[in-house]
């Protein structure tokens, strides 16, 4: 309004300055309601990221040397037990006499 015009609000201005305040309340609300949702998702990234770098390092800090040991250690006690085991097969009664 300028310094000389000095029309007054209406009832139907009312009404249209009541519906554009409850749209910015609304976008407002809406707009809090965004954040939160965004702030949630980047805690949840950032857990899933930390997460994921402790199980790279975990995995990735494996003694490859005392692994293959173990595992060479229990193949020979599996062989070993299997050609106990075919030995065993091969015995009969007639061994015993």
């Amino acid at each position: 309004m300028t310094a000389g015009n000095t029309a007054a609000i209406t009832s139907t201005d009312n009404a249209d300055l009541q519906k554009d305040e409850n749209n910015v309340a609304y976008q407002v609300a809406n707009n809090g309601v965004v954040q939160s949702q965004l702030t949630t998702a980047a805690t949840f990234a950032t857990n899933s990221s930390q997460s994921l770098n402790t199980m790279i390092s975990n995995s990735s800090s494996i003694n490859l040397v005392q692994v293959m040991m173990q595992l060479n250690q229990t193949q020979n006690a599996y062989q070993a037990a299997l050609q106990s085991g075919v030995k065993i097969m091969q015995l009969s009664i007639l061994n015993y006499i």
